[in-house]
């Protein structure tokens, strides 16, 4: 009941007694005599205090309630926006497991292709190394097989010269130094001019020794018919025909003769003559013959202006 239901019943009460017709009277509730006594104004006032107190309780509750449905509104909005909120960090905490497990995926891809890379790189290096080693084995093969046709193609035009480097070893020597200089060592033939890939073989570039004279410049050395010029890459036609007159004494006197001869002369200029090793080493009487070929155009590596080679005197 609300404060305005208590006031019209207060109203209807006034509006029966006997002073609202007109009747006289003494006011209160009906008695047995059929007179209406009239209600005390205390209990009224006190009906519609009621009346009133239960209307600000009603209103007050109305209002709690409502505050209570706004707390649960608000409630339940933070509610959602927490489970937004929740969806929202798990959302990005996949999001960032994807990209973890992606970035996994593609170092591990980069992992495999730098090993695989590493491993072609390998490969390919070791195709390189046996390729060089296969193309420089060939090169060098091929070489000593031309210098070996070379050798036999001479002696086959001399027999006669080819058993006396048998029987005085030069034939050994010769071939030795030159399998040597062209296998070990990666020498190439050199086959220009009148004597080089005719009279004898001749050899230039890397070989295993290279002979250098007492300054350090480099010469040209012969073994038998081969004839090793080193670094020398294009001899001069003076320095072949000095070479080819050893070549000539090696013919005539053989290797071991030669060898000896050249031991004997060295000696007897250092220790007899009291010469310097060099100067011991001019003098010699093969030198000496090669030396005048080399100086003057005339003179061929067979003609020898020395008289006999093993001869130390002589101009």
């Amino acid at each position: 009941m609300s404060g305005s239901g208590a006031s019209d019943s207060y109203v209807a009460v006034i509006e029966k007694s006997p002073r609202s017709h007109g009747h006289r009277g003494r006011r209160g509730r009906a008695g047995k005599g059929g007179v209406c006594e009239q209600p005390p104004v205390g209990a009224s006032l006190s009906k519609v205090a009621q009346g009133a107190f239960y209307g600000v309780s009603v209103a007050r509750y109305q209002g709690e309630r409502e505050l209570i449905r706004e707390a649960k509104r608000i409630a339940a909005y933070r509610a959602s926006v927490a489970a937004e909120n929740a969806r929202d960090t798990a959302i990005r905490q996949a999001n960032a497991q994807i990209v973890a497990a992606e970035a996994a995926r593609v170092a591990e891809r980069e992992a495999h292709k730098s090993l695989f890379d590493r491993a072609l790189g390998a490969v390919s290096v070791g195709v390189d190394h046996a390729s060089a080693v296969v193309s420089n084995a060939w090169d060098r093969g091929s070489t000593w097989v031309q210098y070996e046709a070379q050798v036999a193609w001479r002696r086959a035009r001399d027999p006669l010269q080819a058993l006396r480097d048998d029987s005085s070893l030069t034939s050994i020597a010769e071939n030795a130094t030159g399998s040597f200089q062209i296998l070990a060592g990666a020498a190439e033939l050199y086959n220009e001019g009148k004597y080089c890939g005719d009279a004898g073989e001749c050899l230039i570039g890397d070989g295993v020794f290279q002979p250098h004279d007492s300054d350090g410049g480099p010469m040209a050395i012969t073994i038998g018919h081969t004839v090793t010029f080193g670094e020398i890459t294009r001899p001069s036609k003076g320095l072949v025909e000095h070479e080819f007159t050893h070549v000539l004494q090696y013919e005539i006197a053989g290797a071991l003769p030669f060898a000896i001869d050249y031991g004997i002369e060295q000696v007897w200029g250092v220790v007899v003559q009291h010469e310097t090793k060099e100067d011991a080493y001019w003098n010699q009487s093969t030198e000496r013959w090669a030396r005048y070929v080399q100086e003057d155009a005339d003179i061929e590596p067979g003609k020898n202006p020395l008289g006999h080679w093993f001869e130390t005197s002589g101009s």
